[in-house]
Order: C-alpha cells, then sequence, then structure tokens
C-alpha cells in the first residue's frame, strides 16, 4: 500500500515530454497527460526518502512523465548523494516495450544508513488505453486476459520486488488512477502469472489500465543504525500481456479474430498475440534516418514526420 501511494502522489504532483533522459539528485516531470483522457501513458524512475513515523515514501529524485500521446520510451535515474549522513546510490530504469508490455529494474545500495530514514527507488510503467474485438463469425461471449512476470530479485533489508496491476472493463468515464480503487482490479506481487476473465459486450470499445513496477523499499526503524542496505530487483526480462482467450457463449475458443485499437484504428492484438509494432525509440531512429538519407540524395529538403483484480492479487 504505501509503494501504490507513492505512485499515485508522485504522479498526481506531476505534468509531465518525451522519455530518454537521466536525472540525478532532483525530482522533474515531463510531459503534459491528463489521466482522465485516454489514451493515457504514465512512467517514472526515481528515488525517495520516509521519516520515521511517516507513513508513506515521498520521490526526491528522478524522472515522472505522463503523456495524452504518446508512452516515453526509455528513462534512467541514477542517484548518488548523500542523506542525513548516509550515502546513498540508487539506480531505476523503465522501458516501453509495446502494448501492454513493460521492462523495468531498480537498484538500492545505502552505507551508514541512519534507522530513523527509510529508503525507496521506483521504475514503472502504466497506461489506459481502449480496444474493441473484431470477429468473421461468431459473436464472442468472453475474453481471458494472460500475463506473465519474470525476474529475479534480492534484500538483505526491507523487499525488492514487482507488481502488476490490471483492469479491464467498460469504464467510459474512468479516471487513470480508478485502477488502483477499483474492486475488480487484478494484482501480482513478483514473478509469476495469472488470467484476467472479463464477460464481453459485442461492439463496444474495452478500457485497459496497467500499471507495472519494480521498486526497492526499507522502512525506517527496521535495520540497526549504520546498516549497510543492499536491494534489487531485476523485472527487465518482463511485465507482459502474453496472450488473450476469446470465447463464445458455449466456451468454444475463437481462432479467427483481432483487437483494434481506438485510438489509432490500428490492430494490436490477435489470436496469435501481439501485433508488432516499432518502439518509440525505434521510430525516432527511423525518422532520423530518413532525415539523413533525404539530405544525402541531395533533394534538397528533408521531410520529417511522426509516426505513428484495493485490488485482489494472487
Amino acid at each position: 500500500m504505501r509503494k501504490l501511494f507513492w505512485i499515485v502522489c508522485a504522479t498526481l504532483v506531476a505534468q509531465f515530454g518525451l522519455g530518454g533522459s537521466t536525472a540525478v539528485a532532483a525530482l522533474t516531470f515531463e510531459g503534459s497527460g491528463d489521466p482522465s483522457v485516454y489514451p493515457y501513458y504514465t512512467s517514472s524512475a526515481d528515488q525517495g526518502y520516509q521519516q520515521l513515523g511517516d507513513a508513506f515514501f515521498f520521490p526526491v529524485n528522478g524522472t515522472i512523465y505522463q503523456s495524452n500521446s504518446v508512452p516515453s520510451a526509455f528513462i534512467t535515474t541514477t542517484v548518488n548523494e548523500t542523506h542525513n549522513g548516509a550515502t546513498v546510490s540508487a539506480t531505476a530504469q523503465t522501458q516501453y516495450g509495446g502494448f501492454y508490455l513493460a521492462r523495468n529494474k531498480v537498484s538500492l545500495n545505502v552505507t551508514n544508513a541512519q534507522s530513523n530514514d527509510g529508503y525507496n527507488v521506483l521504475a514503472a510503467q502504466g497506461s489506459h488505453t481502449r480496444g474493441t474485438f473484431f470477429t468473421n463469425d461468431v459473436d464472442p461471449a468472453s475474453a481471458v486476459f494472460h500475463w506473465h512476470v519474470s525476474g529475479t530479485e534480492s534484500s538483505n533489508y526491507g523487499v525488492a520486488t514487482a507488481r502488476v496491476d490490471f483492469l479491464a472493463g467498460y469504464y467510459p468515464d474512468a479516471n487513470y488512477f480508478d485502477l488502483y480503487s477499483n474492486p475488480d482490479t487484478r494484482s501480482l506481487i513478483g514473478p509469476g502469472d495469472f488470467a484476467y476473465a472479463l464477460p464481453i459486450v459485442v461492439g463496444q470499445a474495452i478500457d485497459l489500465f496497467f500499471n507495472a513496477s519494480a521498486y526497492a523499499e526499507v522502512t525506517a526503524g527496521i535495520f540497526p543504525n549504520g546498516a549497510s542496505l543492499g536491494l534489487n530487483a531485476d523485472y527487465s526480462s518482463t511485465y507482459e500481456l502474453t496472450s488473450i482467450d476469446l470465447l463464445d457463449s458455449n466456451g468454444i475458443l475463437l481462432t479467427e479474430w483481432s483487437m483494434i485499437d481506438s485510438e489509432t484504428g490500428k490492430v494490436v492484438f490477435t489470436q496469435d498475440g501481439r501485433v508488432s509494432v516499432p518502439e518509440p525509440t525505434s521510430l525516432w531512429l527511423t525518422a532520423i534516418g530518413g532525415v539523413m538519407a533525404t539530405f544525402a540524395s541531395g533533394r534538397g529538403r528533408a521531410r520529417c514526420w511522426r509516426g505513428w483484480s484495493l485490488p485482489k492479487t494472487s
């Protein structure tokens, strides 16, 4: 719960530009996304502290991003500083991997840790999008979303792990932060798998929400004064919506269907899995390459373009 509050609090104070930045000893906000509007993308790579007696951690270093148009491709935060006599070294990396696929990694090392302080680092990706299922024959009656989370973690004090929260349904007036209060949200802490079943309303767009994070935190007062803390949560392998089962009213699996993104009109998922599209970094590189090729060809003018279940836990 502390970690969830930290994510929500940090994002609420932000009016978030594009990722790819590195922040040291400062908290910056990029972009200008509105969480009450879809599509909504948010990501954060930040580090913070807690004082003894406080219920929550608050970020003080790093980058927090939000947008209503494009996810952040990659954010890295590196912190090396002295805090109340303790030496704190922390890193956080978050990467957008595609439609409901995220990669996050954090590490936290503290020497001469002060027992009246708590220490925290977080890397997270989240989104709210909409999609509609289309089939050529039988109408779908239900869908089952399959999630997989893999990675490694270690800690000598506190906790270092991953968490994914997922919500799917019909919420045309929802705010992104409803993900954290809706009783139908499904959550998984640490590596593993879970399935999310949803009745289908034919032809109606489905709202999809998720947040995937890696985090490490040591609460104030749980370690001896002057201790050395070492925590790592490497979930750069993946948090992934691996497959969707679309079923008819008799529970029979449908084998020819597609999910269309309501914003772009593009196919994002089929019975064969996620439809691969260039990630934001690849698109940027492709655009730059096109500009350079145009100049090299001697055309005299470059043409730039813009491509393009609190929750139940398992």
